[in-house]
């Protein structure tokens, strides 16, 4: 799911939670999974249709505060 898709969701009530993990990978960073309300996981892609990984969480919340999400959970581990 990208960006536009993600803010289309929860404008029209559709988008039930976020969570924000760490990278697996040994690079780290972080990324950001979306709950819609029929129970599907999505992972938030670019335009490329590529995970979108950040290095920081700050950077992770942005997306959040540009997707219009006040909460979301934070996985450390």
């Amino acid at each position: 799911m990208n960006l536009e898709q993600a803010r289309e969701l929860r404008t029209n009530g559709h988008l039930v939670s976020a969570e924000i993990l760490p990278n697996p990978s040994k690079s780290g960073g972080w990324f950001l999974t979306i709950l819609d309300d029929t129970c599907k996981n999505y992972l938030l892609v670019d335009d490329q249709e590529q995970v979108i990984t950040v290095a920081t969480a700050d950077e992770i919340l942005m997306l959040v505060r540009e997707i219009g999400l006040r909460t979301v959970s934070i996985r450390l581990g």
